[in-house]
């Protein structure tokens, strides 16, 4: 949906009041591009010379600046119309000094990037496996740099990429230095000395992979030496030829990773069936270590000795040693073999349990928050609480510690949903009567349905519990039954109170409650007015205004009739999520269409051309491309129809020969955070912003066409609704015949009747509060959940990214910047995936969270933290206090770090 763009600020008015506002909300962007092209140039000065266009930029920007003091100053004199002028003019200059400045940076790095590029193809040829994800590496943070270019703390990013680019020569060196190596080794190496050498082979070459250079010299140094032992090879490989039978320690290295996994399993969610096999196991590994030990200590007296009259009863003393240590790493398989079963078994319940457990967590947070009694005695769900209590006992008992029956656990399970399912039903039966009341089309309010939302939203899930039809109704009425009338008691919207020049339809009366702002300018007081309740603050001297719709009120202001409204809207939209019948569907859909893009060849062509179409600025690639992908997508959800037309605004009358929805390449400079747009109506067109700052990203730009075109699906069936030609009510039935469909299409055209964009509600928790109702109203939360799972599902995954471990649930992000702040921000420098929806099931309070990397005395530390909100795909706020860190070299206000990375552990929480 539309935003406000920031050219609509630049215009005058006629008083000096008006114009002195407009010019305080113009200049934080003219001084933010001011700031952007400033740090721009100090990134770029220790690199580049300046000359040419960056001499141009930054006499430029320094004579933008001059011009910022001259207009405070006019202000400050009460020259406002020159002021404002002065503003106005600058405002498009700064933009368009800002894109120039980004666009000089960004040329600058690839070209260094290029250079780079170079350096590891030659570490390919040295025999380098990992060139691909060195490649990426340096792909990835020179695209931070373009799409994410106004983010903060870029300095780092710059810094990071250029601190790679300076190791590279050197690098390169290293692997070279291998490459000569290998060609001196002997060829008849054992197996085991050639598992040796490429073990420290591969260890350079993980440094070198890692752009560490310290640690790649490091290892090049142990790596030279073996191979200098390897290429002298004495008596150790005449003394293994005399020893019969098997090695212990190689037989062992078969085995290491298995028994890590039994005995890294968390003590705390064994049984002691299992906790007693993880016991044996360790004892019989201690028990072999020692032998080994005692093996290893004879081969080597073996081996030094000196005097030969020895040699054969030493000889004998490593026979019998190897013997021992081979009959104890039997007893530890065998350990092993009997846990791995078991083990195996558990740990599959296991997982089973807690996956279905946070499935149902939602619910189970709803019954905990649904009591037996009340104030006023037994509540009339008392009976089904107390089963659901009973069952939910059960279920600790057999899996709580340390029993730790996942399986029964498992079992139980369906039991308590069960038991759930009729606390829940008993609980909105309950909520019946007070639904109709407030509902009704004769007796409801939509004030009286606001009061009702905000007195369910104290009982955790319970209004996600309502069925959508009835979060429906709550919401019409709250649009629809906006005025009352005192005298018949009866509800209507604000269109029928301007038909009847506000009075009540049904009487006539003009005895009304009707939200509204007095009319008089000096005044505008908010309140509930009528021809016969005038406003109290001017006596009754104001007309009433015309539209008292109460999205048009301020609801910052606590009296304001509208407040209560806006924020039980936010309520119920926060809490949504498309209909079980209809997401069904949107999956079928969403996984065919995943099958056709993955395997088609414009789509893998274009994926692998993306960065030279952006680098040449090849528009008409773009465009085809685009419209290719709306094709399918249309073909797959069903709004297919071919050869229509329609005359749009700016654009005369458009041509819609293939597909109903089309691109329109747009180039807005200044609103570089707008990726695309669908315009309102059907067919329509799509505008992708070409200057956007995340179209260097194919998989972005991928999702904003899917999530686009999903919108474009919605109004066509918002359409078929109100039987807008071309449609008829033959299409409006067949909407609401279909059983996936015909709830969720009701929700979509509610939400397009008031779509929730911005509200003024003041206060933390309102502003968590707008953040999920925006996401979670039922157009968005189609087209995020399509856009965004399919993107992600058809992203290849980059060899270097953030890491995971499935056993564990951990993911390590690399961090960009640390606020030195009582309530630090965190920015990553890749996506951390966090979602709203998954953030319901899983509080962040309840994630281990572990930072580290973060200088205290100039030292690196590691320390625990707590997420209090997720603020975007690439920012977290802590709930902790870092202010008494190191301060950066180039920012006071964020803290210095040295190889930071944000921990998440996700731990299974227990019922």
């Amino acid at each position: 949906m539309p935003k406000p763009k920031w050219e609509k600020l630049k215009k005058t008015f006629r008083s000096d009041t008006d114009n002195t506002k407009r010019y305080r909300e113009l200049r934080p962007i003219v001084q933010g591009a001011i700031q952007d092209v400033l740090a721009i140039l100090a990134d770029l000065q220790p690199t580049v010379p300046f000359g040419g266009t960056l001499t141009n930029l930054q006499a430029n920007i320094q004579a933008l600046s001059l011009a910022l003091t001259a207009a405070d100053q006019d202000l400050g004199n009460n020259q406002v119309n020159r002021a404002i002028t002065s503003m106005i003019n600058m405002a498009t200059r700064a933009q368009a000094l800002s894109a120039e400045a980004f666009t000089e940076r960004n040329a600058h790095f690839m070209t260094a990037l290029n250079r780079a590029k170079a350096h590891i193809r030659a570490m390919e040829q040295n025999g380098v496996d990992d060139a691909d994800a060195m490649l990426n590496v340096l792909d990835m943070l020179a695209f931070d740099l373009i799409a994410k270019g106004k983010r903060p703390r870029v300095f780092r990013i710059k810094t990071t990429l250029e601190g790679f680019i300076t190791d590279l020569p050197a690098l390169e060196g290293v692997t070279r230095q291998v490459a000569d190596a290998v060609h001196q080794l002997p060829d008849n190496l054992t197996q085991n000395d050639l598992n040796r050498h490429d073990l420290a082979r591969t260890t350079v070459f993980g440094h070198v992979s890692g752009f560490d250079l310290a640690n790649a010299r490091n290892a090049l140094v142990l790596y030279t030496n073996l191979v200098a032992e390897l290429i002298n090879i004495g008596r150790q490989q005449q003394l293994q030829g005399t020893l019969q039978g098997p090695d212990p320690t190689e037989r062992y290295k078969r085995y290491v990773v298995r028994i890590d996994d039994v005995l890294d399993f968390p003590d705390n969610q064994c049984s002691a069936a299992i906790l007693q096999h993880k016991n044996l196991v360790a004892a019989a590994r201690q028990t072999y270590l020692q032998r080994a030990l005692t093996l290893q200590q004879t081969r080597d007296n073996a081996e030094n000795n000196q005097n030969e009259d020895l040699q054969q009863n030493l000889d004998n003393l490593a026979e019998t040693a190897r013997t021992n240590a081979n009959d104890q790493l039997d007893v530890l398989i065998q350990r092993l073999t009997q846990a791995s079963k078991p083990l195996t078994k558990h740990r599959n319940a296991m997982v089973r349990y807690y996956a279905a457990l946070k499935k149902l967590r939602p619910d189970i947070t709803l019954a905990d928050a649904l009591p037996a009694t009340d104030t006023q005695g037994d509540t009339r769900w008392k009976v089904q609480r107390l089963e659901y209590d009973k069952v939910r006992r059960l279920v600790k008992e057999a899996v709580d510690p340390p029993t730790r029956d996942y399986a029964r656990g498992l079992l139980l399970l369906p039991e308590l949903q069960n038991a759930i399912q009729e606390l829940k039903a008993w609980r909105l039966k309950a909520l019946q009567k007070d639904l109709k009341r407030v509902t009704d089309p004769e007796t409801g309010f939509g004030r009286a349905s606001a009061q009702l939302v905000v007195e369910l939203s104290r009982t955790p899930g319970l209004i996600r519990a309502l069925e959508p039809e009835q979060q429906l109704a709550l919401l019409q009425s709250m649009r629809t039954q906006l005025i009352q009338c005192r005298d018949c008691g009866k509800s209507f919207d604000d269109k029928a109170y301007k038909i009847g020049k506000q009075s009540c339809p049904f009487c006539q009366s003009v005895n009304l409650d009707a939200p509204a702002y007095c009319a008089n300018k000096k005044c505008q007081h908010p309140g509930l007015y009528s021809q016969s309740n005038r406003c109290p603050k001017c006596k009754g001297a104001s007309s009433l205004i015309d539209d008292c719709r109460y999205n048009q009120l301020d609801p910052s202001e606590k009296e304001a009739p509208g407040a209560r409204l806006v924020e039980a809207r936010a309520l119920i939209l926060s809490e949504m999520d498309m209909t079980p019948e209809f997401k069904e569907r949107d999956q079928q859909q969403r996984s065919q269409l995943l099958n056709i893009l993955g395997n088609d060849p414009t789509f893998l062509e274009a994926q692998q051309s993306w960065e030279t179409w952006c680098r040449k600025g090849k528009a008409k690639e773009i465009e085809a491309f685009f419209n290719h992908v709306i094709k399918l997508q249309c073909g797959v959800m069903g709004h297919n129809q071919t050869g229509l037309r329609r005359k749009m605004d700016g654009l005369g009358v458009v041509k819609f020969d293939d597909a109903p929805v089309k691109v329109n390449l747009i180039k807005d400079k200044e609103n570089p955070g707008e990726s695309g747009l669908c315009q309102d109506g059907f067919p329509t067109v799509i505008d992708i912003n070409l200057f956007s700052n995340s179209f260097g990203s194919f998989m972005d730009q991928v999702d904003t066409v899917l999530h686009e075109n999903t919108h474009a699906w919605q109004q066509m069936i918002t359409k078929m609704l109100r039987m807008e030609k071309p449609y008829t009510q033959k299409d409006r039935e067949r909407v609401l015949n279909d059983p996936a469909l015909k709830v969720q299409a009701q929700l979509f055209l509610e939400n397009e009747e008031s779509y929730f964009n911005h509200s003024k509600l003041k206060g933390e928790h309102h502003r968590v509060l707008r953040n999920k109702a925006y996401r979670h109203q039922p157009v968005e939360e189609h087209a995020w959940t399509l856009g965004g799972k399919l993107s992600r599902s058809l992203a290849a995954p980059p060899d270097v990214q953030s890491l995971a471990s499935k056993q564990k649930q951990r993911q390590v992000f690399f961090v960009e910047s640390v606020e030195r702040d009582e309530f630090a921000q965190v920015i990553l420098r890749d996506k951390h995936g966090l979602r709203e929806q998954e953030v319901d099931q899983e509080r962040l309070s309840d994630l281990r969270v572990t930072l580290s990397g973060v200088l205290q005395g100039g030292l690196p530390r590691t320390i625990q933290v707590t997420l209090s909100e997720v603020k975007s795909e690439w920012t977290v706020d802590l709930d902790d206090n870092l202010s008494n860190y190191d301060e950066d070299d180039e920012d006071e206000d964020y803290v210095k770090l040295q190889g930071a990375r944000l921990t998440i552990d996700r731990t299974p929480r227990d019922l």
